[in-house]
């Protein structure tokens, strides 16, 4: 009927692997500029959520 046995499922399968590369160009890697592009990330993502509350707080006033 078609059915292949469990073993041929996973025969092609290669497991994902971890890598950093750290090629240098100048005085900053690149796993610094990446951390410094994530860190960026946060922040926006903070001030937008700070700038969603305080509009919150400006439409619904909390009595506290």
């Amino acid at each position: 009927m078609g059915w292949s046995h469990i073993s041929s499922v996973f025969e092609g399968y290669v497991p994902p692997e971890e890598r950093v590369e750290l090629e240098t160009h100048g005085t900053k890697s690149k796993l610094v500029e990446l951390k410094k592009t994530y860190a960026s990330s946060v922040r926006n993502q903070n001030n937008r959520v700070e700038a969603d509350l305080a509009e919150c707080e400006e439409i619904y006033p909390s009595t506290h």
